[in-house]
């Protein structure tokens, strides 16, 4: 955290892209268009319809909502490059942005795999805390999420607090008392609501539905930009369904869904951190069957150019979970080649790992494979060093074309600079032979059974437990 992902979480610096300059310019042209001559809706709020009035847009009787071009790029520019997001104990953070690439370990899944026999099970709270005990282990995710979902929100998000030390992405829902929960929530731990504000603790997930903001969504902006919370902005376009099933019509469907919330953040409160956290995806027409691995990811990849050329953050969504409904060699090979491509491109973060059937299924050997990508990614993200050390031309004159292992060159360098997965390149001979299912279920059972994770105090536990009564019903 902190100045460690300086250096070990930056962005591939010689990302891939799919647009070139001028297409890039030519949607954000269009998507600009789209919001002044068309608009999009929002609910009937007061103090939102306010603002954004004052802020010079046109607001129709039908709740037609239209930004002049001038309004989009001011107020775009306020939207902060980066945000630290804290642990709970507020003693380290993780800056978000500012060229870090972070992962998020959030799935909100209504089914999981039992660990100990292998079925899939219905979400439930012992498997809800025994999954978020898991993230919390997993090395490589900086962020721990809501893996499961129950149909209950804020015990979900209570599950969430009480099991992991490190910041937490948490669930809004369509209610704003689950926000409101969250908040009260994150206050409690840290000792008041100034100081969760001093230092955000949780993040949380908003969902405008397409082209519209519903009451509840400027409620939960609102909620955010009062408190403090980073707030991200996730509508969920399905190509040839809710936006057009081209992947360029998706995406302007995908920005001018989001760029609205934003804009009324920054009316709310200037300088309010937010995320384009949109997820495009396309369903077949002839199958129904939604997703598709080169159109999710080239979606992805054109979305991360557009938000760079508007200087907004943004999270990527599709990378580490999988269409494949159990963690197979199908699955393996669609999240390795997914997350290949992507992380050669620039994104603030990774979401998704342990995330199968397209969302349904949490599944925690699928979360250990992710995890162990994101640590190849961050290898390669280092790149490669050519001052005097790693040129090594001192040892070459002297070693020639000697054996190198007895070097202390050697021995300083193999570990840092050579990586060796502890799943995908085993030492031959290990593991007694196993496969990589087999590998990671066993360190799959070690870690559950040594994992710790600090408590809370008695104090906080109950304040927790009494944000969930309080709110129930």
């Amino acid at each position: 955290m902190g100045s460690e992902k300086e250096a070990e979480g930056r962005s591939f610096p010689n990302s891939m892209e799919m647009l070139s300059s001028q297409a890039v310019d030519k949607m954000i042209k269009v998507i600009f268009q789209f919001l002044e001559e068309t608009g999009v809706k929002f609910d009937k709020h007061e103090h939102a319809y306010d603002l954004l009035s004052k802020a010079g847009c046109d607001i129709s009787s039908d709740d037609i909502v239209k930004f002049p071009s001038k309004v989009v790029e001011e107020y775009l520019s306020y939207v902060p490059k980066s945000f630290e997001w804290w642990n709970r104990a507020g003693t380290e953070f993780v800056e978000y942005g500012s060229g870090n690439a972070c992962f998020i370990a959030d799935a909100k899944a209504p089914n999981y795999i039992d660990p100990s026999t292998g079925e899939k099970r219905q979400s439930n709270q012992d498997g809800a805390a025994l999954m978020v005990h898991l993230c919390d282990a997993m090395p490589e995710m900086d962020i721990c999420g809501t893996p499961l979902t129950t149909d209950n929100f804020i015990a979900d998000n209570a599950t969430t607090v009480l099991n992991t030390s490190k910041p937490v992405y948490l669930i809004a829902g369509d209610k704003t008392d689950i926000l409101k929960a969250a908040v009260e929530m994150g206050a409690a731990i840290r000792g008041g609501i100034e100081e969760l504000k001093g230092k955000p603790y949780l993040s949380t997930l908003i969902s405008p539905e397409v082209l519209h903001n519903p009451k509840t969504v400027i409620e939960q902006i609102q909620l955010c930009t009062e408190n403090n919370v980073p707030t991200f902005l996730g509508p969920m376009p399905i190509g040839g369904v809710s936006s057009p099933v081209t992947i360029a019509g998706t995406l302007i469907v995908c920005l001018a869904s989001t760029l609205p919330g934003i804009i009324l953040a920054q009316l709310f409160k200037k300088g309010h951190p937010c995320v384009d956290s949109s997820y495009p995806s396309f369903m077949d027409p002839s199958t129904g069957g939604l997703g598709g691995i080169p159109e999710n990811s080239m979606a992805d990849m054109a979305r991360s150019q557009i938000c760079r050329k508007l200087g907004i953050l943004l999270s990527q969504q599709t990378s580490l979970g999988a269409i494949t409904p159990e963690f197979n060699q199908d699955c393996i090979a669609e999240i390795t080649w997914d997350f290949g491509r992507l992380s050669t491109s620039s994104f603030d973060s990774f979401w998704g790992s342990g995330c199968v059937g397209a969302g349904m299924v949490f599944s925690p050997h699928s979360l250990i494979y992710g995890n162990e990508l994101a640590s190849a990614a961050r290898r390669v993200w280092k790149g490669i060093p050519v001052d005097e050390d790693n040129l090594a031309i001192d040892k070459i004159k002297t070693v020639k074309s000697s054996m190198y292992i007895m070097e202390e060159h050697t021995a300083l360098h193999s570990r840092k600079d050579l990586w060796r997965g502890k799943y995908s390149l085993p030492l031959r001979g290990a593991e007694g032979g196993k496969d990589l299912f087999g590998r990671i279920d066993d360190h799959l059972k070690k870690i559950l059974e040594t994992h710790e994770v600090e408590p809370l105090s008695e104090l906080q536990q109950k304040a927790i437990n009494d944000i969930v009564e309080k709110y129930k019903g």
